[in-house]
């Protein structure tokens, strides 16, 4: 019986890695496709639609930097670049040096 499974959790495998495309880069790698959620139900797609320029509507937009707060929302508190706090308004940019912190009104 262990025989005839053998293949089948082989072609299995084999079938599960081809879908996953994964792309190794150096000891690392990542998938060009959603890995799908958690059993808590995190790691979703991002509700809502993205605040971005016409010219970027169409492309991949990075969401790990410390501006990535504002492509989801239209204003943002506490964007990090250090040794800088940012915080969007209405009226533009409120910059500030704080080395530690947050901002707040």
């Amino acid at each position: 019986m262990h025989k005839k499974l053998l293949p089948l959790i082989i072609l299995t495998f084999f079938i599960h890695a081809s879908q996953s495309q994964t792309i190794q880069v150096g000891k690392g790698s990542y998938t060009t496709k959603f890995p799908g959620t958690d059993v808590a139900g995190r790691n979703g797609f991002p509700s809502g639609t993205p605040y971005l320029i016409d010219s970027l509507k169409k492309k991949p937009v990075p969401t790990n930097d410390w501006w990535s707060a504002k492509v989801k929302n239209a204003h943002c508190d506490n964007l990090f670049n250090y040794p800088l706090t940012l915080k969007t308004v209405n009226g533009g940019l409120v910059t500030s040096y704080i080395p530690w912190g947050v901002i707040s009104d």
